[in-house]
């Protein structure tokens, strides 16, 4: 039996041409190490030629009440773009809640950042920023036809609950491309508070506004 106070745990698996959910792998390699309270793990998935993936985490005291997990590298290949963290990102899964801790995710100059506390009785309160995202790039790794083009930064928060959400969100466009679409500038701004949305909606093209809209529903 494996002694989690005292672990020496050493497993390595390698699997070729496998299939999870349905979804088809070309190569999957899983390295689990074990030493006193501590396991880490490093994954590093190939789905195929333009795609593959890599995980690393550690595990602090797995039996404690109070899980937390430290994931210190997530690499994302995508047809040779690659998508990374660039600070140790931390989950604690505790018996009421769980909490992410500065989740990121970058590539060049965009990112997308997050912190959260989502518990298990239905409060959330989290964060969730978006910094100049290119969509021209997210366009091509979807393959999306027509392409959306134009940069878009966002900042939202939900707080409350799942039945009583608080939500607010600010979300902004530059040189925006969608089909016949084209505008310099767009502005969204989203509130909700007790059933009640709040819309602010702004659209400017060449420096002039074509469109606005303002509401409550």
């Amino acid at each position: 039996l494996l002694d989690f106070n005292d672990m020496n745990l050493d497993l390595r698996v390698n699997a070729e041409k496998t299939s999870i959910k349905n979804h088809d792998f070309e190569r999957v390699d899983l390295i689990v190490k074990g030493k006193g309270k501590q396991i880490s793990s490093e994954v590093s998935i190939l789905e195929d030629g333009s795609r593959n993936y890599k995980v690393e985490l550690n595990l602090q005291d797995p039996i404690s009440q109070e899980k937390k997990i430290e994931i210190s590298k997530l690499e994302l290949n995508l047809h040779n773009r690659v998508l990374t963290n660039r600070k140790p990102m931390l989950i604690t899964i505790a018996p009421d809640k769980l909490i992410v801790d500065e989740f990121n995710i970058h590539y060049n100059s965009s990112s997308v950042t997050a912190n959260g506390i989502y518990g298990f009785d239905g409060l959330i309160n989290s964060d969730l920023n978006l910094s100049n995202l290119n969509l021209d790039e997210i366009s091509d790794i979807l393959q999306l036809e027509p392409p959306l083009k134009g940069i878009v930064s966002a900042d939202i928060s939900l707080k409350g609950s799942v039945d009583t959400p608080n939500i607010a969100a600010s979300i902004s466009a530059q040189n925006l491309i969608y089909s016949n679409f084209k505008s310099d500038i767009t502005n969204l701004g989203i509130n909700y508070l007790d059933r009640r949305l709040e819309l602010a909606f702004d659209i400017m093209d060449e420096k002039r506004p074509i469109f606005s809209a303002n509401g409550t529903i």
